[in-house]
């Protein structure tokens, strides 16, 4: 694993990814457990995800570009995590103050992501 860059802020928020060049197009679910300005790791990810691999994460309604940096390995605490790198870093994508590590979502912002209408799309 690569060393941080900078603190991570945990949270709970689900999200869905969509891999690029996989023929795989649906969004597949996951969930968000820590973020910070660099990256992000989810929990979750039972598909076959390589390091290096560019994926888009979906969540409250906006998505965001990331890299895979690294995969759990099976039979891990990591297992089924994969940590990424952020490459839009000038998003406000997670809705968190990484100055003072406030998380500024809760309940609504769940209950959002569940009713938001997500579109299958044929090219990732």
């Amino acid at each position: 694993m690569l060393a941080r860059t900078s603190d991570r802020v945990n949270i709970a928020v689900p999200v869905q990814i969509v891999l690029k060049n996989s023929p795989l197009c649906e969004p597949i679910p996951a969930q968000a457990v820590d973020a910070s300005v660099y990256g992000a790791r989810l929990a979750g990810i039972a598909e076959q995800v390589t390091v290096g691999q560019i994926l888009t994460v979906l969540h409250n309604g906006k998505k965001c570009n990331f890299r895979v940096a690294w995969v759990g390995a099976s039979g891990t605490p990591e297992e089924h995590h994969v940590g990424l790198e952020c490459l839009e870093r000038n998003k406000d994508f997670w809705g968190i103050n990484f100055q003072d590590n406030s998380p500024i979502f809760g309940l609504d912002d769940v209950e959002a992501f569940f009713s938001f209408p997500w579109e299958k799309t044929r090219a990732c």
